[in-house]
């Protein structure tokens, strides 16, 4: 089962690169106000939008920061995330997670909100959402002969596996903070030392995007487009 869901993947990702929309990869991540576990998709506060995707040889990353805790400042952040939605127009959409979380979080939000954000509903509802934590579970269990099982992005960020990649980890400013400990420090963050909270934001993405690209495009897609010679990756599954 595993391998036909990587073949749809890799297929959907070839398409969009050998057409010239590697730029329209996008990968994409919240922060949310959460204080207690009991209270994650409850339509709560979005702290930031972050979005990377890479354009050329570069990696353009954007963090967009909820500016006060008022309904009006919310809406402020769906807007400005709409407007970048808009010139982005992802085709399709990575994250960690992004399915369990993400989400069902912004299809909540856009209901409560009070006008539209159609670009953002377009994210949602048309673009290919490929959450990241199933096809990295069969990569890892491959790599160490472990068992099959989803891990925490922090847990896959110190993985020897990526061990050779640039990652920013910005998890690490949470200083080990347990599930319980998280949210609230999160919240810290955007509230005390807004620069910090920006780093960890972006983090996020900017790392997720480099997992992509190493299991998807590295050796894979990119250079077989070269020479028009597409063929489907071997499945990680």
């Amino acid at each position: 089962m595993s391998y036909d869901y990587d073949q749809l993947a890799t297929a959907v990702i070839e398409w969009a690169v050998s057409h010239g929309h590697s730029d329209r990869i996008v990968s994409l991540d919240l922060e949310t106000k959460v204080l207690t576990p009991d209270k994650f998709l409850t339509n709560e506060t979005v702290l930031s939008i972050a979005f990377a995707r890479r354009i050329g040889k570069k990696v353009d990353s954007k963090v967009l920061t909820l500016q006060g805790e008022s309904a009006e400042a919310e809406d402020q952040l769906f807007f400005s995330a709409n407007q970048l939605i808009e010139s982005a127009r992802p085709l399709i959409v990575v994250g960690y997670n992004i399915t369990g979380y993400d989400v069902p979080l912004l299809h909540m939000k856009l209901r409560s909100l009070p006008k539209p954000y159609w670009a953002l509903k377009d994210l949602i509802e048309r673009a290919f959402i490929l959450d990241l934590k199933h096809p990295l579970k069969f990569e890892l269990a491959n790599f160490d002969g472990s068992r099959i099982k989803i891990r925490g992005l922090e847990e896959i960020l110190n993985h020897e596996r990526f061990s050779h990649l640039p990652l920013v980890k910005a998890k690490n400013i949470l200083n080990g903070a347990n599930k319980e400990e998280k949210g609230i420090k999160i919240y810290e963050l955007w509230r005390r030392h807004r620069t910090e909270f920006e780093k960890y934001a972006m983090g996020d993405v900017v790392d997720v995007l480099a997992l992509f690209e190493e299991l998807y495009l590295k050796n894979r897609i990119v250079p077989q487009i070269r020479t028009q010679e597409i063929r489907p990756r071997k499945a990680i599954g």
